[in-house]
């Protein structure tokens, strides 16, 4: 079945996450934007460092979701949940 217990949306958790990346990614950048700004938004370490942590979270969160969809669609069992979700560190959050 390949999950679709929660019709895919674990993606969205994920594209969150890679937004939030691409944001860390360019935020010292001075290129100019389509309306001649820098790019980058130059935010202090402080706020990038808060970044990485949701980058962070938000990327075991969408795992997690990623699991329980595929043992509640039947694709996983319980025993190769538990040992995933082990094996990906997310009795860590």
């Amino acid at each position: 079945m390949s999950g679709g217990h929660f019709d895919h949306q674990q993606y969205v958790i994920n594209d969150i996450a890679d937004s939030i990346q691409h944001e860390i990614d360019i935020n010292d950048s001075k290129e100019p934007n389509i309306l001649g700004n820098d790019t980058g938004r130059h935010y202090s370490p402080e706020v990038i460092k808060r970044f990485k942590k949701a980058v962070a979270i938000l990327k075991k969160a969408g795992d997690m979701a990623h699991e329980v969809d595929w043992l509640l669609s039947d694709d996983t069992g319980p025993e190769t949940f538990l040992e995933l979700w082990k094996k990906k560190g997310l009795d860590d959050v």
